[in-house]
């Protein structure tokens, strides 16, 4: 596997998708620009966040997530390549944030 020179990168590289995902300034504005909303600040920030809830589930590892002034979750996924299974895939995915923000019994 070639490793790309640093000036060669772009937006849709992992590298430099995490670099400029993890400036809030640009994570909110970019989110705001792409989502049509006013986002006050971004307070969370965590990049390959790996979600398994257990031991016989498929786990997840999620690009980038970020939680807003509201408590919103935004999952930010870099798709580089043509996949038939986004709509299931994003789907799993909203399924094992959802898991990790009920409380037992909610």
């Amino acid at each position: 596997m070639r490793i790309k020179p640093y000036d060669e990168l772009t937006f849709s590289d992992d590298y430099m998708f995490y670099k400029v995902m993890m400036d809030k300034e640009l994570c909110r504005k970019l989110l705001e620009t792409i989502l049509g909303i006013k986002i006050k600040d971004v307070k969370y920030l965590e990049e390959q966040k790996t979600i398994e809830n257990d031991y016989q589930s498929r786990g997840i590892r999620l690009d980038v997530y970020v939680e807003d002034d509201n408590n919103t979750i935004y999952n930010c996924e870099m798709q580089a390549t043509e996949t038939n299974n986004l709509p299931k895939r994003s789907r799993y995915y909203q399924g094992m944030i959802d898991l990790t923000l009920i409380k037992r019994g909610e």
